[in-house]
């Protein structure tokens, strides 16, 4: 079994500064332009969507513009999630049109993505998940279910 030499997504990031100057995303940042934590966003029921879908635009074409070709969307420490950025990445997804990884298994409600996405998404290569013997396991394991298809590991 062979894997592509190279994964080339853009993992939207929510954790400290936004590309956008902090006066152009004020729903999203502290006092210091820092973005505000992930447990404040989580809980968040609502924020200024135009706010997230000009960052989330701001940090694709920062890739973009930097050579970067990309294959993927994602988002760090599942930022799609949160009650108030899941509806606006679904929307970022859908216009752009590039693969997208799903959070379903984490959290209902990503049906929206008309985009690719992988037919599994699989936690257990993570932390002290993560060595050569549990990644082999895990692909001849995805392997057997799903065939040719599209999973992804965290």
């Amino acid at each position: 079994m062979t894997l592509p030499n190279s994964f080339k997504q853009v993992s939207i990031n929510v954790s400290g500064k936004p590309v956008l100057p902090a006066d152009q995303v004020p729903d999203l940042v502290d006092e210091q332009g820092y973005f505000l934590s992930k447990e404040i966003l989580r809980k968040k029921k609502s924020l200024c969507t135009e706010q997230i879908y000009q960052e989330l635009q701001a940090q694709y074409n920062k890739a973009v513009n930097s050579g970067i070709k990309i294959n993927h969307l994602d988002t760090h420490h599942l930022a799609a999630t949160f009650p108030a950025f899941k509806e606006t990445y679904i929307r970022f997804a859908n216009a752009l049109g590039l693969p997208s990884r799903r959070i379903d298994t984490v959290t209902a409600g990503q049906t929206g993505l008309k985009v690719q996405t992988p037919q599994a998404f699989d936690m257990r290569f993570y932390d002290d998940g993560v060595d050569l013997k549990k990644l082999q396991e895990l692909l001849f394991e995805y392997k057997k279910k799903i065939g040719g298809g599209s999973f992804k590991l965290l």
